[in-house]
């Protein structure tokens, strides 16, 4: 949360008080997909919302 202080006006980092899992909820202003693409190239693994629901519903039919 320190590091993405100087940018809190653009993304804000939420759910750490539930464990290991965290997102970061970004402005409009935002590409999520070249935030993805920047990730990535830290090796900094991330999955958008659709996709951990596609992920979700598939454990839920085994």
């Amino acid at each position: 949360m320190q590091t993405l202080a100087p940018i809190a006006h653009l993304a804000q980092l939420r759910g750490l008080e539930a464990g290991l899992h965290a997102y970061l909820e970004l402005g409009t202003s935002i590409s999520a997909t070249h935030v993805a693409l920047l990730c990535q190239k830290r090796n900094v693994i991330i999955l958008s919302i659709p996709t951990i629901q596609v992920l979700l519903r598939a454990l839920v039919c085994f």
